[in-house]
């Protein structure tokens, strides 16, 4: 096995959207770049609807600003796999969260 197809097993969709982009756009990188970008611009309004609820208006913001400023988040600012992984991270914990409130508010008598 070579690294290009380890590197790939763990994450095939980010190659495969990279892939999809760059056939329309007839460039990798600017294919990537989008990508990179969109995802985590999904995963940044993602959290602040996840946010919102739990610390009103200003805490979603500040929740936001704070992951976007935080020191590591280089790496949410380059062209990898991180982004997307994000963007679908936190996309799962919003359907987990509001599937969890929908549950809430049912009384279960055993």
């Amino acid at each position: 096995m070579t690294f290009g197809s380890l590197a790939s097993a763990f994450l095939p969709l980010y190659p495969l959207v990279v892939r999809s982009v760059a056939a329309v756009l007839r460039s990798d990188v600017a294919a990537a770049v989008l990508v990179s970008l969109a995802s985590a611009t999904v995963a940044m309004v993602v959290l602040h609807s996840v946010a919102r609820p739990l610390l009103a208006e200003r805490g979603a913001t500040d929740t936001v600003l704070l992951v976007a400023l935080y020191p590591v988040s280089r790496l949410h600012r380059s062209v990898t796999r991180p982004r997307l992984r994000n963007a679908l991270v936190v996309g799962f914990a919003a359907i987990a969260g509001a599937a969890a409130a929908g549950f809430a508010h049912h009384v279960w008598i055993a």
